[in-house]
This record gives structure tokens, C-alpha cells and sequence, in this order.
């Protein structure tokens, strides 16, 4: 056999020596070397041992002796490489046993033994010799996976622990394989994944922050395990952990948020506009827009100053040709499966701040024109109101009935156009006939005068000037006669005589009625002798024979006898009719007015005769 150093230790035989395989003297104690014979015994005085020891070879006669040294299969011999020197080194020798199908590993420095690895030729176990569920299955009590950089800078243990930063089951669960859990250095849990697919997110008090529903495709912040919706946040009211926050950056950056604050209103807020609310709903349902306390189901404030074509609400609605823009529609409170009863519908109101509130001001009414609604028959009628001075209740001025009838209400109500200039009242035009009922009258007001006109041209056929001067500018009837205007003078004919374009006449001229009163007149006098005579004798210079421009009065009436208003008013200006438009319109003389004078002239011609007759008779 090969000796090890090893094995020379002291008080111990080696036997059964085949060959020397050194020579060693420690603590002067030499072990003899020289020719070995079989199965040599050699008791060892002092220890021995490592592997690269030098030996000093003796023997009776070096010069001559030779002594050969044969290296065992666990002794290598290195010379020394100046000839005279060597040195041994033993390789050693390995002993131990195993197990079949475990992997073998070092117990110590020259024994094998089983390790912990067992191989079954088709899977790998680790602390199991029956590895079943998976070609690597580890089975252990205790940490199973752990990855870590010493000295503290960090450990991942996979499996089931309770410290430290891991992933695989934790303590609470009994260590379950079907949730899969992921945890800090501390070894807090952090987030989850369920055997349904649920994922979990844990805050730093170990709850369910952040939440996805698998079963129901839901995401929930703060909800726990129970999201209710497609996404849903939950959290304190009063500030944004209850609602979600949009930040965008680069060009037009801008930060909003959300939150339900402590009344549960939801806020829409800018946060660039120093945290303003731009939109709220607060728990009735009432939406607001520039105000967080909206009293209807809409409710818009707009601060800014509105002209030109902006607006606080615009609509716009796009379809070729008529849109349904804005639709209003109305349901009975009481019954909202039926049709709404007469006078029931949509209304719309107008309010104007009174320096405390708002005050109504007027409104627009649809309402079931006499009947209830029903599919495929709806007449109605619109209603507009508005309030009178010192109210703020509106009351009715105007309507429209379902036959298109057009009502004005109210006593003294008029229906007028403004003149642009100023604003002010100008004129009233009534365009369909009017009943005078016993309940009112009816009165038609131009400030600058009346115009009447007929046909599709707008024909003028009478004008009542700004002082209450009249003038017919084609036929006009009064019940059975006919008023005839030619050449600015009027033509009165008999209704029931009249035939074709040749009437009978009654007579021509200026046709007017004079107001005689007494309640009309004051300051009566006595007309000065001869006063009214010399009047018509002054009046007679004026009276000359004419024809007619018109042909068909000048082949009516031929040759007149009659005055010419533009002399007369020279000097009797009383007696003559001058219109605003003078230079065009016909001029006229009321010869109705000198009626008077000519009977206070007879009458004082009568007198001269009666005293020339006394004379004469005298």
C-alpha cells in the first residue's frame, strides 16, 4: 500500500508497507529509509502530515545505494530542479457513499455524500424525493428561494416566508399555492395576484388601494376588492384622493382635477386657473357651469362679458336644411304616462338680478290649445308674458292660437314699431281687421301721420297727415256712397244710382265734416257790420272759369266755375287746405267753411237791400 503523510501520526503503526514514499525528521525525530522489504512495519514516534513536505533521504552508503522512489496513484514527486531534491505531494484519497438518484457533494475534504438534489431522471426535486408537480419542485418548511447581496443591500426570497422581501405565499394564508404575493425588505406585502386573476395593490397599512376585478373587468382605486364600475376611485370627501387629476404638458399645458367634497358635490376643477370649479353636480342632480351652487337641473354663470356672435349657451346643430337645435318637451308630474291636459306644457322664463335675488321678467308658454295632447294631434298655442312696472309677476300680453290668430291682451297694449334713430314709440300698423267690441276701442297712431295702401305696389289711398288733414286718393266707400279721389279733390256718388264708370253725383270737391260743438268752441263774439260781406266780395276776385287737366272730368264736368287754392291762400289762408308735401300733393279749399261767412253776408246784404227799399219808398 501507499502511505499518506496523513497517516503519520504519533503512536500510530503503519503496516503492510509495499514502498517508502518519504523520508521526514520534525523535532529531530527521523523515520529510517532505506531498502523496503514486504510488508515492512514502521511505528511513527512523532506527527506527520500535510501534502507538500520535504524529505532529507539518508542511507549506509548514498554514494552507492539506490533507492527508487515510485509515486502511488495518490503521490505526485516534483523534482526540485537542481538535482538533488524532490518534493512529494500527496493527492489524496477519497472514500464516502450515496443514495441512487441524489446528486452527489463534498461532506468534507476528501468523503462524498447525498445532497439535498434528486433527480429522477425526469424531474428535479429539492428537499423531496417524489418531484411530481413540474420539472424543478422545491419542498421546504422554510425559505425556499433567497437572493441576496451581503451584507444588507437587499434579499428576494421566493416562497413562503414572513420577513423580508419576497414573492409566493405569506403568513395568513397557510401557504396556499394558489395566490401568488409580492412583499418588501420589511416584509410587507405590496400586491397580490388571486387564484381567479384578481390584482391587488397594497398601501403601507396592508390594504387593497389599488383593485382589477378579473371576473368582472373592473379596476377599482381604493374601493378594497368590490369595484363597482368600469373604473372607480374612492376616497376621502373634501379632497382630491377622491377623484382623478389630468396633467398635460408642452403646448396649451394645462392641470385639472377632480373630487367630491364634503357636501358629496362633485367638483370639476382647473388647477391652472388657481383651483377654480368649472363644473359641479351636487346631490340633487343639479348641474352647474361657473357656479357651484346651481339651483336647476342646469345652471350657467358666465362672468365674461358676451358681444358680437359669442354667447354664454351656444347650440349649434348641423343637417341640411331644418335642425332640431334645442328641443323643450313637457309631462304631467302627477300622471307622466299620459297626455298632458289643456293649457299643460313647456315653459321658458326670463330673470333679472334685483340687487338681492332674481326677479321674474317675462316668459314664453306652450301650452294644449283646448284639448289633452294625443299621438298625432297636438294643437296648442304660444303664450308671451311679460311684468308691468312695480311687478315681478308676468302677466300675459300676446298670443298665438292653433289657428294661427294673433291675440295682443292688456288694456292700452299697443303693437308698434320704434323709430330707429331714438328708440321712441312711431307708428302702429294693423294689417287684418279689427271688431270694435263694447269692451274697447281700437286706435291706429302714426306720430308723423297715417298712410293707407292697397294692392301689391303698396298704393297710397289715404293719408292723414300729423294735423288731422285727410286726403282720398282713389274710391273709398262709407256706407252706400262712394268718395271718388281725382286731382287731389274728392267725387261723392250714390251708391245705389251708381252704374259703371257714370255715376250720378251728388257732388265734388273737398269732402269734409266741421266740428260744432258747443263743448269745442269758447271766446263767442259779434261779428263787425259788413264783416262777412266784404269778406265774400273780397273772395269773388278769386273765382275765374277752368278746364279739368283729368279728360274724364274735363268730359264730365266741361267748363267750371271755381277758385284756385294757391291764390286763395295768400289771402285767406283759413279757407285753404296746404299739405306737408306741398310741392307734389294736391292742394284743397274748405269751402264748407265759408259757408258761414256766406250766410252772415247775406244776411248783412239783406239788411242793405231792406234800407235801400225804406229809402225808396220814403
Amino acid at each position: 500500500m501507499a502511505v499518506k503523510f496523513s497517516q503519520f501520526n504519533v503512536g500510530a503503526t503503519v503496516s503492510d508497507i509495499d514502498y517508502i514514499v518519504g523520508y521526514k525528521s520534525t523535532n529531530n525525530v527521523q523515520i529510517p529509509i532505506g531498502l523496503v522489504t514486504a510488508n515492512t512495519t514502521y511505528s511513527v514516534a512523532t506527527a506527520q502530515s500535510g501534502l507538500n513536505e520535504t524529505l532529507t533521504l539518508t542511507g549506509s552508503d548514498a554514494s552507492t545505494d539506490v533507492i527508487t522512489f515510485t509515486a502511488g496513484a495518490n503521490i505526485t514527486l516534483t523534482d526540485n530542479g537542481v538535482g538533488n531534491g524532490f518534493t512529494i505531494q500527496s493527492k489524496g484519497s477519497v472514500d464516502g457513499s450515496g443514495t441512487a438518484n441524489y446528486i452527489t457533494k463534498w461532506i468534507d475534504a476528501d468523503t462524498i455524500g447525498d445532497s439535498v438534489i434528486y433527480d429522477n431522471g425526469t424531474n428535479v426535486g429539492i428537499g423531496t424525493n417524489n418531484p411530481v408537480n413540474g420539472k424543478l419542485q422545491i419542498d421546504s418548511p422554510s425559505n425556499q428561494i433567497s437572493i441576496s447581496q451581503p451584507p444588507a443591500n437587499g434579499r428576494l426570497n421566493i416562497g413562503y416566508f414572513s420577513n423580508g422581501s419576497f414573492i409566493g405565499t405569506y403568513g395568513d394564508d397557510g401557504g396556499f399555492g394558489d395566490i401568488i404575493r409580492f412583499g418588501t425588505h420589511s416584509g410587507d406585502e405590496r400586491m397580490r395576484i388571486h387564484s381567479g386573476g384578481d390584482i391587488s395593490f397594497r398601501d403601507t397599512s396592508n390594504n387593497e388601494a389599488f383593485y382589477w376585478d378579473a371576473s368582472t373587468a373592473r379596476l377599482g382605486i381604493g374601493t378594497g376588492s368590490s369595484p363597482s364600475s368600469r373604473l372607480e376611485i374612492s376616497g376621502a370627501t373634501g379632497s382630491y384622493d377622491s377623484g382623478i387629476g389630468f396633467n398635460a404638458t408642452g403646448a396649451g399645458a394645462r392641470v385639472y382635477r377632480t373630487f367630491i367634497d364634503t357636501s358629496g358635490t362633485f367638483r370639476f376643477d382647473d388647477v391652472s386657473a388657481g383651483f377654480l370649479t368649472r363644473l359641479v353636480i351636487n346631490t340633487s342632480g343639479n348641474v352647474g357651469i361657473g357656479t357651484t351652487s346651481p339651483s336647476g337641473k342646469l345652471e350657467i354663470e358666465d362672468t365674461t362679458a358676451r358681444t358680437g356672435t359669442t354667447a354664454s349657451l351656444i347650440i349649434e346643430g348641423r343637417q341640411d336644411g331644418a335642425t332640431n337645435v334645442l328641443t323643450l318637451r313637457s309631462k304631467d308630474f302627477s300622471a307622466p304616462t299620459l297626455g298632458i291636459g289643456a293649457n299643460h306644457g313647456p315653459l321658458m322664463r326670463w330673470q333679472g338680478f334685483g340687487g338681492t335675488d332674481f326677479e321674474n321678467m317675462g316668459y314664453i308658454f306652450v301650452g294644449a290649445d283646448g284639448q289633452t295632447v294625443a299621438t298625432g294631434d297636438a294643437p296648442s298655442y304660444m303664450s308671451f308674458g311679460t311684468s308691468g312696472d312695480g311687478s315681478s309677476s308676468p302677466t300675459e300680453r300676446m298670443r298665438i292660437d292653433s289657428s294661427g290668430n294673433v291675440g295682443i291682451k292688456g288694456t292700452g297694449t299697443k303693437l308698434g314699431w320704434e323709430r330707429a334713430s331714438d328708440n321712441s314709440p312711431n307708428i302702429v300698423y294693423l294689417t287684418k281687421t279689427q271688431t270694435i267690441s263694447t269692451n274697447g276701442e281700437a286706435k291706429l297712431h302714426g306720430y308723423d301721420g297715417i298712410i293707407f295702401t292697397t294692392s301689391g305696389s303698396e298704393t297710397e289711398r289715404m293719408t292723414i297727415d300729423s294735423n288731422g288733414q285727410g286726403y282720398f286718393n282713389s274710391a273709398f266707400r262709407v256706407g252706400g256712397l262712394y268718395i271718388t279721389a281725382l286731382q287731389g279733390n274728392a267725387q261723392l256718388t250714390n251708391a245705389s244710382t251708381s252704374s259703371g264708370s257714370n255715376p250720378s253725383y251728388i257732388g265734388q270737391g273737398l269732402i269734409s265734416v266741421t266740428i260744432s260743438d258747443e263743448k269745442s268752441k269758447e271766446n263767442f263774439g259779434i261779428v263787425e257790420e259788413n264783416e262777412c260781406l266784404n269778406e265774400v266780395v273780397s273772395l269773388s276776385k278769386y273765382v275765374k272759369k277752368f278746364d279739368w287737366i283729368d279728360e274724364d272730368w274735363k268730359a264730365e264736368k266741361g267748363r267750371t266755375i271755381g277758385m284756385v287754392a294757391q291764390e286763395v291762400e295768400e289771402e285767406f289762408s283759413k279757407y285753404v287746405h296746404k299739405p306737408k308735401n306741398h310741392e307734389d300733393d294736391g292742394w284743397a279749399i274748405r269751402y264748407q267753411e265759408i259757408v258761414p261767412t256766406l250766410i252772415k253776408a247775406v244776411q248783412e246784404l239783406k239788411a242793405e237791400i231792406e234800407t235801400l227799399k225804406s229809402q225808396i219808398n220814403n
